[in-house]
């Protein structure tokens, strides 16, 4: 983690050691820091390389300064740089310290350096001569990076508690706090007016009263399906990236463990895992299954415990070795304070990511030091590839949208049906695929409205809605027809702002994540494969499909399950209506609130099933708005401090 400050006149030595504390409040050590001319600077080194926590109270740092680049430029670096020593090599320079690497590689390309750089990583860069700083995160997955200036001060940290103690307000953004809701997390203004973020993929041009945004890595400008070549090298191709993929993402590990679910994403990547890791190496699988007691029936397509899936998998790969967790115990808010405090923000994933704190508990409790992923799976190797009906349709590929619409066999239609929902109402422009839904009595608001608890005033005081749609963000068809629109869906929202929850989770836990799939190589070649890639025989997902050949059973590769990781929310959540209610009743009375639909969310909790369902119109309300919005009720009362005072 790392903090940075420049103001007029000397830098003040006595606010570098606040910032500082600040930024190891949840590690419980102040982490490192200096002062040079005007300019504070700090460090925290990641999680594994910090002392024993036992010992950090007695801890003292060696004297520290950023690494200097050859042009006088102060630079602080956290994360990874996966080509470092290539980087390096290039740059004829004889150190791997990725902050020294990361600086040269500023001095020489600019504001293309970061298109050399591969990595997992959030940099600042200071030009003391100039007055000014250069920020940036990596172009899929970074640590988060938040800034903001004055007409006379910078500043950036790794969290927005830093920039209070370098004098920010505490000043609730309303506007972000109703987007995190309604799943728009694509602006850059922060959750503390005067505040922003660094997306992934940009740079930031810090100077006193000004900054400059640019986008260096935008996939969503991709040119999409240009590769031809031959289906089997094209697949050798894809195993190949991902095992590279896998390689980078382990490398420095000493233990590393893997979520797998049933699913085609993370069993792909546990084989390519096994194949770089020493032969004599067994790895760790966690695995979530349904907590105690839950009471959902079975539902068609849906694989409600994954627990037997994964077995038979790992039957297969005898240096498996799988771990489950039922997250006994732990619901949307479990340690939520601690998260809160540690994050500074209130992003819509706090409440839905919940499952995960079994995970890093049972990757802590075996040893691990990082958990692996699969999170942009189906952004790259295990894209659904459910376009290609309009596709074909468009493009008049018959043979291929034949096969595809005969092996659609959801729901039983008739092909003339299959062909109308899956091929030509997707397709339709926005205001005929409205009239369409109009004329056949069917609803057409975003189904965002099904998760965010929001009043019809603050969606029109915001434009909430519309901002939403322009971003492509505002989830409406239920199928895409073109594949730059699914790109859009999966891609806009970037990490949907998650780098500060999970920068949380590792501090909490002491264990790092890293997303194997989100590989900058993988995923390029990937968007440059045709769309028969991914629909072809008849079959989605053909190419994650194939990938798994002859590495797990039958039915498992050619299923059409899904994973529900929330079939437990009735079991869960139904001992604790009245505190919900009582909840609900003591945020009514809090201005800062007024955005929230309450007669919605008390009419969600007076019309409770008495039985488990996972049917949209009671689950969404039940297991999905109603938690995200007494998780924002929670984090919004955090930060003016109204709950302490009741």
């Amino acid at each position: 983690m790392l903090a940075f400050f420049a103001g007029a006149g000397s830098a003040d030595p006595r606010l570098a050691e606040g910032v500082a504390k600040s930024l190891g409040l949840i590690v419980g050590m102040a982490a490192r820091n200096c002062c040079v001319a005007n300019a504070s600077y700090a460090s925290l080194p990641p999680v594994e390389s910090l002392p024993p926590r036992s010992g950090r109270a007695r801890h003292r740092w060696p004297a520290w300064s950023p690494a200097q680049s050859s042009s006088g430029k102060q630079v602080l670096f956290h994360g990874w740089l996966d080509n470092c020593a290539a980087l390096a090599a290039e740059l004829g320079i004889a150190t791997y310290d990725p902050a020294a690497v990361y600086g040269a590689a500023v001095d020489r390309w600019g504001d293309e350096a970061d298109n050399h750089a591969e990595g997992h990583y959030c940099a600042i860069v200071h030009d003391p001569a100039a007055g000014a700083a250069r920020l940036s995160r990596a172009a899929l997955r970074a640590p988060p990076l938040h800034y903001f200036h004055t007409s006379s001060s910078i500043g950036a940290a790794s969290v927005p508690r830093c920039l209070e103690a370098m004098g920010l307000g505490r000043r609730l953004n309303q506007r972000k706090l109703i987007d995190a809701l309604y799943f728009n997390p694509t602006e850059e203004a922060g959750f503390l007016e005067g505040s922003w973020r660094v997306g992934l993929g940009q740079v930031v041009h810090l100077t006193p009263g000004h900054r400059h945004t640019l986008r260096y890595y935008d996939p969503l400008t991709f040119k999409l399906g240009w590769r031809t070549g031959d289906p089997a090298e094209l697949i050798a191709e894809v195993d190949r990236l991902l095992e590279e993929a896998c390689r980078v993402a382990i490398a420095g590990a000493r233990q590393p463990a893997q979520t797998l679910s049933g699913g085609l994403d993370s069993t792909n990547v546990a084989v390519r895992l096994l194949r770089v890791l020493p032969p004599t190496h067994r790895l760790k699988t966690l695995t979530f299954t349904p907590s105690p007691g839950y009471d959902q029936t079975p539902v068609p397509f849906q694989n409600l415990d994954e627990r037997g899936v994964v077995e038979a998998f790992a039957a297969g790969h005898p240096r498996l070795d799988p771990h489950f967790t039922d997250n006994a115990g732990v619901q949307f808010d479990h340690k939520l304070d601690q998260l809160l405090l540690a994050m500074g923000t209130g992003q819509a994933c706090t409440s839905v990511n919940f499952r995960y704190h079994g995970i890093f508990d049972l990757a802590a409790q075996q040893g691990c030091d990082r958990v692996l992923t699969c999170d942009m799976g189906e952004q790259t190797f295990s894209a659904l590839g459910d376009w290609g009906y309009g596709e074909f349709l468009r493009r008049g590929k018959w043979m291929r949208l034949t096969e595809a619409l005969r092996a659609d066999t959801f729901g039983q239609r008739s092909m003339l049906r299959r062909l109308l929902s899956r091929a030509l109402i997707p397709s339709l422009p926005y205001g005929l695929w409205k009239l369409w839904k109009a004329l056949r009595g069917e609803d057409t608001a975003p189904q965002n409205l099904d998760i965010a608890g929001l009043t019809e005033a603050s969606l029109t005081d915001h434009a909430v809605i519309e901002r939403a749609r322009k971003a492509g963000v505002s989830y409406e068809r239920d199928q895409y027809g073109y594949r730059h629109e699914s790109l859009t869906d999966s891609m806009a929202r970037g990490d949907i702002e998650s780098s500060d929850w999970l920068q949380a989770m590792e501090q909490i836990y002491e264990v790092r994540l890293r997303d194997v799939p989100a590989y900058r190589p993988l995923l390029e070649f990937c968007l440059s494969l045709p769309t028969e890639m991914f629909l072809r025989e008849g079959q989605i997902r053909w190419l994650a499909r194939e990938l798994a050949r002859g590495i797990m059973p039958e039915e498992q590769r050619l299923s059409r399950l899904v994973g529900t990781q929330y079939a437990d929310w009735h079991a869960l959540l139904t001992p604790r209506v009245a505190e919900m209610r009582e909840a609900l009743r003591v945020a009514r009375e809090d201005p800062d609130l007024s955005f929230l639909d309450f007669e919605q969310l008390e009419h969600t909790l007076d019309t409770w099933p008495e039985q488990s369902t996972l049917d949209d119109e009671v689950y969404f309300p039940c297991a999905y708005t109603l938690p995200r919005a007494l998780t924002m009720i929670r984090y919004v009362q955090f930060m003016t401090g109204r709950n302490a005072a009741r």
